[in-house]
């Protein structure tokens, strides 16, 4: 499916985000500690609370921010395994 904007992605991301039942795995090369990544963060404590195992892989050189590195820890601190790799150009 191919969505026509940057609105309508992530709606569609969140729904998805919010009918997972069993795991939740998220892969992404910018997974920043913005009002959108705090957003999204959330649901995954609450999936992670539900039951579900929910994993994250980043990009560690795409995401230094301070705020986001705090993101990333508060999630480990649910038991949300962040994991980051190194992209090469």
């Amino acid at each position: 499916m191919v969505l026509p904007n940057g609105d309508d992605s992530f709606a569609a991301r969140i729904q998805t985000l919010k009918n997972a039942d069993t795991s939740v795995r998220i892969q992404a090369l910018i997974f920043t500690g913005d009002e959108s990544g705090l957003y999204i963060a959330e649901l995954l404590k609450e999936k992670k609370a539900q039951g579900l195992d929910v994993r994250v892989i980043v990009d560690g050189m795409s995401n230094p921010g301070v705020q986001t590195q705090w993101m990333y820890f508060d999630l480990k601190q649910h038991h949300i395994e962040v994991e980051g790799y190194e992209t090469f150009f």
